[in-house]
């Protein structure tokens, strides 16, 4: 039964009836029993469609209102200016469950925390990890949270004002000192929901933030938001934590979810580029289309557009990939080889392979 009052309470801005109804409908769902729809103040999130006619009147009186209260936004098209939590239309409903749930400040029902924007108790052991004592290497995987338009391949993004960036450079610092290195900083003067921890023996990444806490952390923009993001150098023991992946595959699921579309602004577009090495998809997450984009740019120098249009691979992809493997160190600037990215790119590589293992 829902207690109203551990409940997030959730306002809905520009909505048509209809929309409300349905919406009305869906927090009755058991699973959104942690949250309740109101029309008026105090409220703890606000869901905000901004394809609405007065979309940007609403906007303005609702950020008037309130001032610090979080907002999900939900478009066709992203507005970034808009705050870092926004969802694609059609809006898929387990990642608007667990971004409320990001912003839930009193937690769970059954154990209500203090008023924080992102709940700051550390997790139980997530369920893609694999159960034991130790903590695990494993393949971060959400090829359905690639969440993007078709649009989005309009606009790039600057990667050093996101934690996708701080967290690059730390990588390389760490690498060259040879010492751990601990994620430090607050959001909106709440701490942080978890440690993480860069370890240089190991080339690691151990932690205790959620998944879902990540994703949020990964679209906050520090320059635009009241948040700090640093890496500073730890040298006490790391504790034990619940979740241990390989630095690149932390840092390219990152990657993925804070490009969502978008090119990193370091990336031109119209410049031709090519892999300096196979991507080790072994830890890495294989989104849509990523093999055959990194057959095309293994063996010849493309231009983004020149490798959608060729591959058949909608931009945003082809932009995600770019950014991701650009954030990994594996991407190269070069004079463009070929006109057209070979069509059976994937197919070459893969026989070529099949012959080596059949020669030994």
């Amino acid at each position: 039964m829902r207690n109203h009052h551990t409940a997030a309470k959730v306002m809905l801005v520009g909505f048509p009836h209809r929309q409300q109804t349905l919406f009305a409908q869906l927090f009755k769902q058991p699973n959104f029993q942690a949250f309740t729809l109101v029309d008026q103040a105090p409220i703890d999130v606000a869901i905000v469609d901004l394809d609405a006619p007065q979309a940007e009147e609403n906007w303005k009186v609702f950020r008037r209102n309130f001032p610090q209260t979080p907002a999900i936004t939900v478009s066709l098209t992203p507005k970034e200016q808009k705050g870092p939590y926004w969802l694609a239309k059609p809006v898929n409903l387990h990642a608007l469950k667990s971004l409320l749930a990001s912003l839930n400040p009193h937690g769970t029902t059954q154990q209500p925390s203090s008023s924080t924007l992102i709940d700051t108790k550390r997790s139980h052991i997530s369920a893609m990890l694999k159960n034991g004592a130790e903590p695990t290497q494993q393949k971060y995987s959400s090829t359905n949270e690639l969440s993007f338009h078709l649009t989005t391949a309009n606009s790039s993004y600057q990667v050093n004002d996101y934690l996708e960036g701080k967290l690059k450079n730390a990588i390389l610092k760490t690498k060259k000192r040879h010492t751990a290195q601990k994620l430090i900083g607050h959001l909106q003067g709440a701490p942080l929901p978890g440690d993480l921890y860069i370890l240089p023996d190991c080339h690691s990444i151990v932690t205790d933030i959620k998944p879902r806490f990540l994703r949020a952390l990964s679209l906050i923009n520090l320059s635009q938001e009241k948040a700090v993001f640093e890496f500073a150098p730890f040298n006490h023991p790391v504790p034990p934590l619940e979740t241990k992946v390989h630095w690149q595959t932390f840092l390219w699921q990152l990657s993925l979810w804070t490009s969502r579309g978008r090119l990193q602004q370091q990336i031109t577009p119209k410049q031709a580029f090519t892999l300096t090495q196979w991507p080790n998809f072994n830890l890495l997450n294989e989104f849509p289309h990523a093999l055959k984009l990194a057959a095309c740019l293994a063996r010849n120098s493309c231009m983004p557009k020149n490798i959608a249009e060729k591959q058949n691979v909608p931009l945003p992809y082809v932009y995600s990939f770019l950014s991701a493997a650009n954030s990994l160190g594996l991407l190269k600037q070069q004079a463009e080889t070929i006109s057209q990215p070979p069509q059976n790119a994937v197919r070459e590589l893969l026989q070529r392979m099949l012959k080596r293992l059949t020669a030994e």
